[in-house]
């Protein structure tokens, strides 16, 4: 069976939506708190602002500002993964944010 390559602009947005959504329910109260005290409320409103910089990234014609926003998501997930010491819990928690900010690291809009 071939692959369905007229699927693949709608498979990235699906993935973008994904990133988006894990971000909501992982982050976004964190940041929404306003509570300067700590490194993870600058974490949690640096991945909050850079997903919304990868979904306005896929409107844009060029796609710099989705290859920047996918190596920013990927480099704070690979930080949170092994921040606090190393966990099985903490890797698969930022694993697919890691994995999806690599993948438009990588990418940006091409395909």
């Amino acid at each position: 069976m071939e692959p369905m390559k007229s699927l693949v602009p709608m498979a990235k947005w699906l993935l973008r939506i994904a990133v988006a959504l894990i971000v909501y329910g992982a982050f976004l109260n964190t940041a929404l708190s306003f509570s300067f005290s700590g490194a993870g409320y600058y974490f949690a409103l640096a991945m909050v602002i850079f997903t919304i910089l990868l979904l306005v990234g896929g409107f844009l014609k060029k796609s710099s500002m989705t290859v920047i926003s996918g190596l920013v998501i990927l480099v704070l997930s690979v930080i949170l993964m092994f921040t606090g010491g190393i966990s099985l819990g903490s890797i698969i928690a930022n694993f697919a944010t890691a994995a999806i900010g690599f993948y438009f690291m990588a990418r940006g809009n091409l395909g």
